[in-house]
């Protein structure tokens, strides 16, 4: 997910990458990635959610956790 139109395109050339723009989340990432793969049928599932720092944001992190849709999440 990206709520950028170029990124989705580029992510599209990646083998078993399904790129979904929204807008950006006010609840954050997660919520909005659990809530949309809830909505689309996706319910006892693991996904890998990846996370680059973001722009304007100095010292930000890249982040990479698991979120297992039965409810639990794994740093």
């Amino acid at each position: 997910m990206s709520p950028h139109q170029q990124t989705c395109q580029r992510l599209c050339l990646q083998y078993g990458v399904y790129p979904v723009e929204i807008a950006i989340p006010d609840t954050g990432w997660e919520h909005a990635v659990r809530r949309w793969l809830v909505t689309n049928g996706f319910e006892k599932e693991l996904i890998l959610l990846t996370q680059g720092p973001n722009k304007g944001h100095s010292g930000g992190t890249n982040r990479l956790e698991l979120i297992h849709l039965d409810g639990s999440v794994h740093p």
